[in-house]
């Protein structure tokens, strides 16, 4: 696609032709005397290969081995711009770039071109939507893919200033190759249907030259046909990786409740459970003395290891009547209720019991719950 701004140049070949704009006539026409050669027409000349007299028509030499072939002509030495004028000054056209050399086989190429042209002459510019360089189909060159257009104008005193930048690429295994557009132009319309007398501008050959190949060869050659390897950023990659994390770490999840409840680990005695609980008491009483809450955990302890949950001492009472262990069971629960009611009615907890009854009652847990091994 082309897209059309009106703003000024801002290369110095923009610079050069804007400057023009606003220069006399006179000054005009002495430029584009010695500057540029002078044309009527604005379409490519015709090229007359001079003949060498000493080769016949078949293309051999009439003498034999006498012959001597000429020197092959000199590659044309580069300038930058390149400059034409046609159709008596009308047309003034400016062809450069920043670069011209260094360039690279498919390389992106950017050329400027400039048409200074005076009030009654129409460009057509719809070929260049079409991506048309050369209308007999002899482009060395191609546009590029992205942004390859960009045209804008400007106009002063009578006069219209066409800046065309251009993202060119060729594929041409030369040390130098011309680059030239043709456009449609038209200075005059057509008497009978009113219509522009369209003619051919064809720009002057700009050449840009490329860097030499490592071997100096001439052919393009073919290279590695290997699929190139994909480089994903950083970022696809890390949420990649943190993708397949997750999904592991979820289903090593799956795996591990799967096996919890097909393979469910020991499950534990209730005298250990009861003296996991115990053993902390006891040395809690040993260190600080026994208060109201060494005895709740004895009691919480003795009742689990019973499966009595929170029944009273009378239901554990009856609830053991068959047991043998009914007596020293009741005996020191009675103990714990015992000081447990002494601490309610704010006695000393020093005092809770007595130190013959803190022996019995650490004597009879001993016996009710067996120490686990």
């Amino acid at each position: 696609m082309i897209s059309i701004k009106l703003r000024l140049p801002v290369m110095a070949l923009a610079l050069t032709a804007a400057s023009l704009l606003s220069a006399p006539a006179v000054v005009l026409a002495q430029d584009a005397t010695s500057s540029a050669p002078q044309s009527t027409s604005c379409s490519a000349p015709s090229v007359v290969q001079a003949v060498d007299p000493s080769v016949s028509a078949s293309g051999y030499p009439d003498e034999g081995f006498d012959y001597t072939p000429p020197a092959p002509a000199a590659d044309p030495k580069p300038e930058n711009p390149v400059l034409k004028s046609c159709e008596n000054g009308k047309i003034k056209i400016w062809v450069g770039n920043k670069q011209q050399f260094g360039n690279r086989i498919g390389g992106v190429v950017d050329v400027r071109i400039l048409l200074l042209v005076e009030d009654g002459v129409t460009i057509d510019f719809n070929t260049l939507q079409r991506d048309i360089l050369k209308f007999d189909g002899t482009d060395q060159f191609r546009l590029a893919l992205k942004n390859p257009v960009s045209i804008s104008t400007t106009q002063r005193d009578g006069k219209t200033l066409y800046t065309i930048d251009l993202k060119v690429q060729t594929f041409v295994p030369k040390p130098s190759v011309a680059f030239n557009i043709d456009l449609r132009y038209a200075t005059s319309v057509v008497a009978a249907t009113q219509k522009p007398d369209w003619k051919v501008l064809t720009t002057p050959d700009f050449m840009v030259t490329r860097s030499n190949t490592l071997d100096n060869g001439e052919t393009l050659n073919e290279g590695n046909m290997q699929p190139a390897a994909v480089m994903l950023p950083w970022a696809t990659r890390s949420l990649i990786y943190g993708g397949g994390g997750l999904i592991g770490f979820c289903l090593l999840t799956a795996l591990g409740t799967w096996l919890w409840r097909k393979r469910p680990g020991r499950k534990i005695p209730p005298n250990e459970l009861a003296w996991s609980t115990l053993n902390k008491v006891f040395k809690d009483g040993e260190a600080g003395g026994y208060g109201e809450s060494q005895y709740r955990l004895i009691v919480d302890a003795l009742k689990g290891y019973l499966g009595a949950g929170t029944r009273t001492r009378e239901e554990v009472s009856e609830m053991l009547k068959d047991s043998p262990n009914h007596d020293l069971v009741v005996s020191a629960l009675k103990k714990c209720d015992t000081a447990l009611y002494v601490a309610k009615q704010g006695g000393d907890s020093s005092e809770l019991l007595s130190a013959a009854e803190r022996a019995e009652l650490i004597a009879q847990i001993k016996q009710i719950v067996p120490q686990p091994e």
